[in-house]
């Protein structure tokens, strides 16, 4: 009965001290430029033991080592395991450097820690990194100022993560909320096709324009006419009559404006928030340009297809909605509560103006 209460006693006691025989590990990542995140450089490590005994071993790892606390005496060094002697039994500290990153914009980690015992207490600071993701122990993180900040502890040696640096965070998550908003239209407008092509035939129709210019095919030769007087059937864009100067602005020229107007707005929508960082963006300056087109095309066709005043005061809300949600989708659930609320806004002003011109 005594042995086993002994034995107890000494197990609860190994548990108590475990921790404490702990190597505590600090790895820095910053990138290789000032205002840029092409790249980054070698990790910068610091290991600390506090009580490492008279005798004892650092398995490397993949780490090189830099230096160490000069009263420790190197005595062998067998493949990755460096063996030292503690005559001093001070506490034991070593600079290191691991792997570069490797990635562009999404940057992978991957590494073996160096150790002297198993348990560690790691801590890692990546500077201009917004937002960790698939990491392979459970890390807690936090920013401080311009760093994510990850802790854990552990007893495995081997390590893996990936992070979004705040370019690569900003540019997915804009370019997410765009394609949302994209796939909404889409849907709006295969739904309501048949609709819109009425509308579009009806509006055409309206302002089409007779050519002076003739064109019939024979049998063995074409035959091409003209007659002057047909332009006379239509007012000149620009006239004066009756002491007045008078403009004539075509419904085809209204429509083409609209749409231009609109991909110009949504392009800065999308790239105002990476004006700064805009040469950096490289080839996806291509994916920002084509989704400015086809969200202005799209926009167009949303408020073609209302029919009334009020079905074109809630299609505006949805436009403005959709360019909040694409500026501000690095914010996440906010972004969409600020979308929604857009929306709401602009649709209630607009019916508000409305009723206030009927009366």
């Amino acid at each position: 009965m005594i042995k086993i209460t002994l034995v107890t006693i000494c197990l609860a006691l190994v548990c108590i001290v475990m921790p404490l025989l702990a190597d505590e590990i600090i790895i820095t990542y910053s990138p290789t430029g000032r205002g840029e995140e092409s790249r980054y450089w070698q990790g910068q490590g610091i290991l600390s033991c506090p009580e490492p005994g008279k005798n004892f071993s650092l398995h490397v790892g993949d780490a090189r080592i830099i230096s160490f606390s000069s009263s420790f005496i190197p005595i062998k060094k067998e493949g990755k395991r460096i063996y030292f002697v503690n005559p001093q039994n001070e506490n034991f500290e070593a600079l290191f450097l691991t792997p570069k990153p490797t990635g562009h914009g999404l940057y992978a980690v991957s590494l073996d820690l160096p150790e002297i015992n198993k348990q560690k207490k790691v801590k890692i600071r990546i500077e201009k990194a917004e937002k960790l993701v698939f990491p392979s122990l459970p890390f807690a993180s936090r920013k401080e100022g311009d760093y994510l900040v990850l802790e854990t502890t552990t007893v495995k040696r081997h390590i893996r993560l990936r992070y979004l640096t705040k370019l690569a965070y900003m540019l997915f998550a804009n370019t997410l909320g765009a394609g949302i908003f994209t796939l909404v239209l889409l849907g709006y407008v295969a739904i309501k096709r048949k609709t819109i092509k009425e509308v579009i035939r009806s509006r055409v129709g309206k302002t089409k324009l007779k050519s002076p210019f003739g064109f019939k095919r024979y049998q063995n030769s074409y035959e091409i006419s003209f007659e002057p007087g047909a332009w006379r059937k239509y007012k000149a864009p620009v006239r004066y009559e009756e002491g007045k100067l008078h403009f004539r602005i075509p419904f085809w020229f209204l429509s083409t404006l609209l749409i231009v107007f609109l991909a110009v707005v949504f392009f800065f929508s999308v790239t105002n928030p990476l004006r700064r960082v805009w040469g950096m963006v490289g080839n996806f300056q291509v994916v920002i340009i084509f989704f400015a087109i086809i969200l202005g095309i799209l926009a167009a066709l949303l408020l073609i297809s209302a029919k009334t005043d009020k079905g074109l005061a809630l299609r505006f809300g949805i436009i403005g909605a959709g360019i909040i949600g694409s500026i501000f989708g690095y914010l996440g659930i906010f972004a969409l509560v600020l979308a929604i609320t857009t929306c709401l806004l602009i649709y209630f002003l607009s019916v508000l103006l409305l009723e206030e011109e009927k009366k």
